[in-house]
């Protein structure tokens, strides 16, 4: 959503090695978005839009939903490495 290019991790980690950085770390992330993507784009066809996410929590639903990934995002994405995700985060440096 919002991305211009999308990489896998073999990617990313090729394109950082040949610019010349050193991987620190490199895992997944938002596993919980795995499943509301995959109904949305692959099962229903439709795209989830950049708005969805950018326009804030709409009424009590959208406050618990917010309150809940966020619990989710700080309690446990952050502590621990999914296999898989919606995204990659990569954290390198230049020797």
């Amino acid at each position: 959503m919002g991305h211009f290019r999308r990489y896998s991790k073999r990617e990313l980690v090729s394109k950082l090695v040949e610019a010349g950085y050193r991987i620190i770390a490199i895992r997944s992330w938002n596993v919980a978005g795995l499943l509301p993507y995959a109904i949305s784009e692959k099962i229903l066809r439709r795209p989830l839009t950049v708005g969805l996410r950018n326009h804030g929590p709409k009424g009590p639903a959208g406050k618990v939903a917010n309150a809940l990934l966020d619990y989710w995002f700080t309690t446990i994405e952050n502590r621990f490495s999914f296999a898989c995700g919606l995204s990659l985060i990569a954290v390198a440096e230049m020797p």
